[in-house]
């Protein structure tokens, strides 16, 4: 069975052997937090959870050396890591149990421990990570309470009284002030025949109440327990109209309906103390998520050092709600409780009055005779909505000075910058990465729809591709709770596919029909409303600004902006301010989704600026491709990398509009210079759809440098994936192009190309051949760094033919060249490969030795494709001396440098080499899952030259356990898929290959084999596949 890990209770791994317990420490509480997440999380979110006092460069390595021990444990051994982030993909009881509340199965979801988070794991790591595994654990609490309450419902339903009541108890052991809670227990009891339970319910709560908050119960509690005592509510007379318990939110004070996020304040314990709030009514809708953001804001109020707390963000991002979840939930802290003062409609030079009226003074409007009011009142004043009012900052400042007692709680869509403010940005809720997210319904943005869609449509209950449809629709709105509620409202008659695919062509569609505009604001009547009102509040430069950003995509970097769209840094900061950009680490301004959509419509309406912004965009990014793309032959290589990352939703837009406006210049010079990015960062698809998309400009049909590039660069997508005919007619076209041109360097690179296809295909003749007309090419132009290259190639293909000294002797002459005019790239590279002629003649201590030569070169250079490929020769030395301690600590190491690469077949092949180690020490299970992750990541990536090549390790593993028919089957299918790729097995494999099927073949009779083999022959790809995973019991 699939291994789960438990986190309910003492942390552990269990699968189908002896469970692995996580060992205390910083190891298991990354751990917890990555499998909770269950996808990518940035490292730098890591390092700022566990490490939040220290600089970028101590944290980060903090993490890596932690990564590193949690991966040679016994138990997270499969953690993956990238330059980026790290993810954990294993299921855990966790993910269980909130599956089984997303789909509604209360009695399954009763049954788990949801109080026992990470048992036995303290605070005190930081402050950052405490706040969240209180928050997790009150977020599991609240989730369970639900449960439990829905599983009493379900019991009240069936009227099993007894039932309901011993599960109500659950419930009330937890948390003795659900009052809903409560009254169902009073009910239960009362109708299981047990009176005097009943009643010592209702006086406990009471008591409880009256002792602790000075409350009394509300009066349907009270009238329940009344009930009681004069037998109207028995077995035989029962209330029929109360079958179900009360709403669990109902309690001594105004709380939230449905999920009960009081729970997330129960992330600092006992701070939470509820309490009334003046002219706040009852909310119309529940509140969901937040948990971490409640925490955080009470944590904020509690130190007591920031008595003005700004909660900033753009319209529509649910502030107002947050703001009166935590209102209701601190209210009890102050001897005056708290007030709420809606300022929305207020004028400016009105503020003092409002609050005073709300206040019930009779102050007047002098700001003076309201301080003087509430100096001495210990309050939390919370003001609703003051971004409109100039006069407010001078009052706030005013009120902080001459009411020492006073806690002001804000909601503005920009800080008031008055001294000691702590600002607090508000962004959109949490969406999941992309549409088949696992658990999709934990992220924050999922339920609220979810939930809001139920309220329109009772039987909305959502599955398979409608479900990824709320996923991308929640990514589409980037998680904007306004945006998520209009599109909910939509769902009372479409699907949400059909409200996705209007939500795309046009954001418009977003806005509160008919059936909703009671009670909602004019300006929150629709996602452009929201921004219209933002955009009032701008000054002109401010205007001009947003506008001409809207040219980017994904962000932009200050000197971006100003060099592109003659944007400021102050205009940046500005916009920050009014939470119309967000400032991601990195230093990028991001718009948000709503923003980014409407300021493009801003832009648009000038045609004359968004053609001259938009040519100078696509300027830009090309001579930026092209930078980078030179950059990836230096030392910058993984910082450029990283830059054409951070850029690559700006350059798929230059590609866009340079191709949608035939400007065939552009389009290719950036897909040119993309195309080693695509090939290394493993989007090969991306790379090919754009060269596809090219193929229709103006010069498709004419000959042209930039086109033949064009075409190298695709046929070595198509080669990287195996695709070698779609390759081969890439580099023959490039080749006819470069001939008619005339260009001897165009045609020595499309020869090079060839001969790559067909070494690869195992054509070593023709491979010789085309290299060395193209040495011969450019001994003659002088291109000593290509000719340098071209003859390790050369070396190469004689290696493999099995001419080791003609291999030797071009890798020198290559070696003496690279040397001679500083390529130390080219050096290390030639290196690497001398090795390998080494070990394939037997000399495994000059192999050892010219390994660790090119390990220290790659390392003095910063390449960390070439420190990865290095460590894996070296590990394979090693592997080959007997050293298989010293393998599997050089395998595991490149393993982690190609997962935070991204190489996902350089993991693909490193996952073979430490199967092959687990094979020889007879750990077959590792092997054969080892063995699966390498074949479904090139299967996955269409790497069909390397399928066989895998399923061959299941061949010779199969012979390992004496599954002889299993063999014979898998023998046949390597075969004939070798025939159909038409790329046969390395020499080693196929020795590998030959041995094994001769042992097969040794322990059953011709016929048998002879019948087995062509079973095996006979699968498809994706058949033979799946059989070796062991997805299909028989071929």
């Amino acid at each position: 069975m699939d291994d789960t890990l438990v986190l309910l209770g003492v942390p552990r791994r269990v699968g189908a052997g002896e469970p692995a317990f996580l060992t205390p420490g910083l190891a298991t509480q990354v751990a917890a937090v990555l499998a909770l997440r269950g996808d990518w999380v940035a490292r730098d979110e890591l390092v700022a959870l566990l490490w939040p006092d220290a600089d970028t460069r101590r944290g980060r390595h903090n993490l890596s050396q932690l990564l590193h021990t949690l991966k040679r444990s016994a138990w997270g051994h499969d953690v993956e890591a990238s330059t980026a982030g790290v993810r954990w993909s294993i299921a855990s009881d966790v993910a269980a149990f909130r599956t089984t509340i997303a789909n509604g199965d209360w009695e399954r979801a009763a049954a788990y421990d949801a109080g026992s988070l990470l048992e036995g794991t303290s605070e005190g790591v930081s402050e950052s990570f405490d706040a969240w595994l209180r928050a997790e654990r009150a977020d599991l609490r609240t989730s369970w309470h639900e449960a439990l309450l829905g599983y009493a419902t379900t019991l009240t339903i069936a009227e099993r009284w007894s039932d309901a009541a011993r599960v109500l108890r659950r419930v009330l052991a937890n948390d003795d002030l659900l009052e809903g809670a409560v009254q169902g227990l009073i009910r239960a009891e009362a109708r299981a025949g047990r009176r005097d339970a009943a009643l010592q319910a209702f006086e406990a709560f009471r008591c409880r109440l009256a002792d602790d908050l000075a409350l009394e119960p509300l009066e349907a509690t009270t009238a329940l327990a009344t009930a009681v005592r004069r037998g109207d509510l028995d077995p035989a007379t029962g209330d029929p109209s109360a079958s179900a318990p009360a709403d669990p939110s109902s309690g001594p004070a105004p709380r939230t309906e449905g999920h009960d996020e009081t729970g997330a304040a129960d992330a600092v314990g006992a701070d939470v103390r509820p309490g009334t709030v003046a002219n706040l009514g009852a909310d119309t809708t529940p509140f969901v998520g937040r948990s971490l953001e409640l925490a955080e804001l009470h944590a904020l109020v509690r130190r007591g050092t920031h008595r003005l707390v700004t909660l900033v963000g753009v319209g529509g991002t649910g502030k107002s709600r947050l703001a009166r979840q935590l209102a209701r939930e601190r209210s009890g802290h102050f001897e005056d409780g708290a007030t709420w003062v809606t300022l929305a409609t207020t004028t400016d030079g009105a503020t003092a009055t409002a609050i005073a009226r709300a206040l019930g003074l009779r102050s007047g409007g002098r700001p003076d005779a309201l301080v003087a009011a509430l100096e001495s009142s210990e309050r939390l004043l919370v003001l609703d909505e003051v971004e409109h009012l100039d006069d407010a900052p001078a009052l706030v400042a005013d009120l902080l000075e001459g009411c020492p007692r006073l806690q002001l709680l804000v909601t503005s869509r920009t800080a008031l910058d008055v001294p000691g403010e702590a600002a607090f940005s508000l962004a959109g809720l949490s969406v999941p990465p992309d549409d088949a997210a696992v658990q999709a319904e934990a992220y924050d943005a999922v339920a609220m729809l979810v939930r809001a869609a139920q309220r329109v449509r009772g039987d909305f209950h959502p599955s398979g591709s409608e479900r990824a449809a709320i996923a991308a629709l929640t990514r589409v709105l980037a998680g904007h709770p306004l945006a998520i509620e209009l599109a909910a409202g939509w769902m009372r008659s479409l699907e949400p596919s059909e409200v996705l695919a209007e939500v795309r062509r046009d954001l418009d569609a977003l806005r509160a029909g008919d059936a909703d505009e009671a009670g909602r604001s004019e300006r929150h009547a629709s996602v452009r409303a929201v921004f219209e009102s933002s955009w009032t509040l701008l000054g002109p430069a401010e205007r001009e600004a947003l506008r001409r950003l809207a040219v980017f995509r994904g962000g932009v970097t200050r000197e971006t902006a100003a060099a592109v769209a003659n944007v400021p840094i102050n205009a940046l900061l500005t916009l920050t301010n009014r939470s119309l950009l967000q400032r991601e680490q990195g230093a990028r301004f991001v718009a948000p989704t709503v923003i980014q959509h409407f300021a493009a419509d801003k832009l648009a309406e000038d045609p004359a600026l968004e053609s001259t912004l938009t040519q100078r965009h696509e300027d830009w990014l090309v001579e930026f491709a092209r930078s980078q793309d030179a950059a990836l032959d230096t030392a910058e290589q993984p910082a450029a990398l990283e830059r054409l990352e951070a850029e690559h939703a700006n350059l798929a837009r230059a590609l866009e509009t340079s191709v949608t406006a035939g400007r065939a210049h552009t389009a290719r010079g950036i897909a040119v210079a993309l195309g080693r990015y695509w090939r290394w960062s493993g989007r090969i698809r991306e790379g090919l759809a754009w060269y596809t998309r090219c193929d229709g400009l103006p010069d498709a049909a004419s000959a042209s440098a930039e086109r033949v590039r064009s075409d190298l660069a695709r046929g070595l997508l198509h080669a990287q994936v195996g695709e070698y005919e779609a390759a081969g007619a890439a580099f023959d076209r490039a080749l006819q192009d470069a001939l008619r041109l005339e260009d001897p360097r165009l045609v020595a690179a499309a020869r090079c190309d060839q001969a790559i296809v067909a070494w690869r295909r195992g054509s070593l003749e023709l491979a010789r051949s085309l290299f060395e007309d193209a040495v011969a090419t450019y001994r003659v132009l002088g291109a000593d760094a290509r000719l340098a290259g071209t003859l390790g190639n050369l070396g190469t293909v004689a290696r493999d033919a099995g001419d080791l000294a003609a291999a030797h002797a071009h890798y020198d002459e290559a070696l003496t060249l690279a040397e001679r005019i500083g390529h130390v790239w080219e050096v290390a590279n030639v290196r690497n490969n001398k090795a390998i002629a080494f070990a394939y003649g037997g000399d495994l201590e000059g192999a050892g030795n010219e390994f660790a030569r090119t390990l220290a070169a790659q390392r003095s250079i910063g390449n960390r494709p070439g420190i990865a490929r290095s460590l894996t020769n070296l590990g394979n030395v090693h592997l080959e001396t007997g050293d298989e301690a010293r393998a599997r600590e050089l395998y595991l190491e490149a393993l982690e440098l190609d997962r935070e690469l991204g190489d996902r077949e350089g993991e693909a092949h490193l996952e073979v080499n430490l199967g092959v180690l687990a094979q020889r020490s007879d750990a077959f299970d590792e092997a054969a899952q080892r063995y699966g992750r390498a074949l479904r990541i090139r299967h996955a990536l269409g790497m069909r030259a390397l399928v066989p090549q895998s399923m061959s390790c299941f061949l010779d593993l199969a012979v390992a356990r004496g599954d002889v028919d299993r063999a014979l089957v898998l023998a046949g299918a390597v075969r004939s898929l070798c025939e159909a790729v038409g790329v046969p097995l390395t020499p080693p494999q196929q020795a590998t290959y030959d041995a094994a099927l001769a042992a097969a073949r040794s322990s059953a009779t011709t016929t048998e084999a002879t019948d087995l083999e062509r079973r095996g022959a006979n699968l498809g790809e994706r058949e033979a596949v799946s059989f070796a995973l062991g997805e299909r019991a028989t071929a």
